[in-house]
């Protein structure tokens, strides 16, 4: 009795580690495919508001240049996606490395950096102010991605 108990036990035990093991697989698997729909809506978000951004750059070169902002984005605390989008608009009027850049507007960085506003309004006001002040569109450069 005491056998076929310990059996048991182990067998429980052993489903337990396999079950474990093939869910971090399949988590793994829908951190990639949700990722992916990320950059696939920043791509469609980023060609709806600008018409012709990406003319130069080929699809998996637009999604490199999506995937490198949203890094930055993250690298700032914006790291939700709806963060990470509003910051990859900001990026299209400033170029992709703007808050390293020394040729942008201190003030435009320092707003972006207030720890006095939401992170959602610095991100909105940013892009009205942009729009409003009529910046250009900055060409989209995959150079320096890796």
């Amino acid at each position: 009795m005491l056998k076929k108990l310990i059996v048991l036990i182990t067998m429980l035990c052993l489903s337990n580690v396999v079950f474990a093991m093939d869910s971090g697989e399949e988590s793994k698997q829908v951190e990639n495919n949700a990722y992916q729909s990320y950059l696939s809506k920043t791509q469609s978000l980023i060609n709806q508001k600008f018409p012709g951004f990406f003319s130069e750059l080929g699809n998996s070169e637009q999604l490199s240049w999506i995937d490198y902002v949203g890094k930055q984005a993250a690298k700032y605390g914006y790291e939700n996606t709806n963060l990470r989008q509003g910051f990859t608009l900001i990026s299209c009027y400033l170029g992709k490395d703007f808050m390293a850049d020394d040729n942008v507007d201190k003030d435009i960085k320092r707003f972006l950096k207030d720890e006095r506003f939401s992170k959602y309004v610095r991100v909105r006001d940013m892009q009205r102010y942009l729009k409003r002040k009529k910046y250009d569109l900055v060409s989209p450069s995959v150079q320096g991605i890796k």
